[in-house]
């Protein structure tokens, strides 16, 4: 789950009434992605200002400051034991790191020249699904970095990437409404792109607590199932 961004601080609203309750992860500069553990007691921030904070919700407390990121967090995600955060960065690099202590550990090398736009976990947090500015698309293991799979994904860049519910498929949005569907242990195209009403890139894809549908969102103007 997405929390509200501002230039340097993040906010957790009540989800009955929209009201604020804290106001907590005061960063140097504008943060680009934030997550809620899957146990909710926990945000991550991933920063312009290169670092990424991990904070109590509670409290709003920082538990861990990891830095030397070396570029723009553009994108992160918890792995679902809520042991690791894996962000993506503008350098294209992506590191795995102990969500306890900051420490690293695994880097999965960046394509040449390429910025990572877009990072998903697997359910089982075994595999991680990478997005490039580029339209690269990398399914890689969580544990060594080992690539995968590459995909040529068709849209360029990739602005979103979900795994289904079953780790089956890899969901990916576009840049003019797109939405492609990939098998993610072969990398075959299933589906795509499929094309809605939106002109507008698709920020954001989800599944619903069924799995029964796929909604996507576009960057200005409207969401769609």
């Amino acid at each position: 789950m997405d929390t509200a961004m501002s230039r340097s601080e993040q906010v957790v609203p009540s989800a009955p009434t929209g009201l604020e309750l804290r106001n907590i992860c005061r960063h140097e500069s504008i943060i680009y992605s934030g997550k809620f553990s899957t146990d909710s007691r926990r945000i991550v921030s991933g920063s312009n200002d290169e670092t990424i904070g991990v904070w109590d919700v509670e409290t709003g407390d920082l538990c861990v400051k990891i830095g030397s990121i070396g570029d723009d967090v553009s994108s992160l995600c918890y792995s679902p034991d809520i042991k690791r955060i894996i962000p993506g960065s503008c350098d294209g690099l992506i590191h795995s790191w102990d969500s306890d202590t900051g420490e690293m550990l695994v880097t999965m090398l960046a394509p040449q020249g390429d910025s990572t736009s877009a990072v998903a976990c697997s359910s089982d947090g075994k595999i991680i699904v990478a997005g490039y500015y580029s339209g690269l698309l990398r399914i890689c293991d969580s544990e060594t970095g080992q690539i995968k799979i590459e995909i040529s994904s068709g849209t360029r860049p990739v602005f979103s990437t979900l795994f289904s519910p079953d780790d089956e498929r890899v969901i990916v949005g576009g840049e003019e409404g797109q939405v492609w569907i990939f098998n993610a242990k072969t990398g075959e195209r299933l589906t795509g792109p499929n094309r809605s009403n939106q002109t507008n890139p698709v920020s954001c894809v989800v599944f619903s607590p069924d799995h029964k549908y796929l909604a996507s969102s576009a960057k200005k103007d409207s969401i769609t199932i």
